[in-house]
């Protein structure tokens, strides 16, 4: 992943706990709401790139299936 990619993600976090943050709450809920939002779109990412990686191989499709289905039972 490059750092163009990890730059998006972090204006999308930002925007994200902008509009989730509830004014005059706990000010660390704010980097909750940030934090969990940026592991969000890198695991989707992720998933995305195993998703794409389509290939000849049948077992080797078998195993990508797998693999995504095991990143998206890991982090929910």
């Amino acid at each position: 992943m490059n750092e163009q990619r990890l730059t998006e993600f972090g204006e999308q976090a930002l925007e994200y706990a902008h509009a989730n943050y509830i004014a005059g709450s706990d000010p660390h809920q704010w980097n909750v709401l940030y934090r969990k939002k940026f592991a969000e779109l890198i695991v989707k990412e992720c998933i995305q790139v195993v998703d794409d990686t389509i290939t000849e191989n049948q077992e080797m499709n078998i195993g990508l299936v797998m693999a995504s289905a095991k990143i998206v039972s890991h982090f929910g």
